[in-house]
């Protein structure tokens, strides 16, 4: 989960696309395939869906073509947000005055 919460979807070329890549397809007949590529050709992109399916794609029928790339952003605020409602739920505020002695001040 916290993996696809921290990408995003970036346009691009095909040129630009290499071995490892995972891409989004809008092909002109109107599909679109999530893959991770295998094999960035000059003429076709070939890779393997989630599910285990081969893929191959004709450069001349990408409509859009975009790139699954790590976010940091996301991924900053994602795990900020985490730390602060971890920090709230674990005590009744700020103030761990009523904490037992020894605790980490998560009570």
């Amino acid at each position: 989960m916290l993996l696809t919460a921290c990408t995003t979807l970036r346009p691009t070329q095909a040129s630009l696309i290499r071995e490892g890549d995972r891409v989004e397809v809008l092909t002109t007949s109107g599909a679109t395939l999530a893959f991770r590529v295998d094999s960035a050709g000059a003429q076709v992109l070939e890779g393997q869906t989630a599910r285990g399916e081969r893929v191959t794609v004709d450069h001349a029928s990408i409509s859009r073509l975009e790139r699954r790339e790590f976010a940091v952003g996301k991924t900053l605020g994602l795990s900020l947000g985490a730390l602060v409602l971890l920090g709230v739920a674990g005590s009744d505020g700020w103030d761990n005055d009523d904490c037992p002695p020894g605790s980490i001040g998560l009570c």
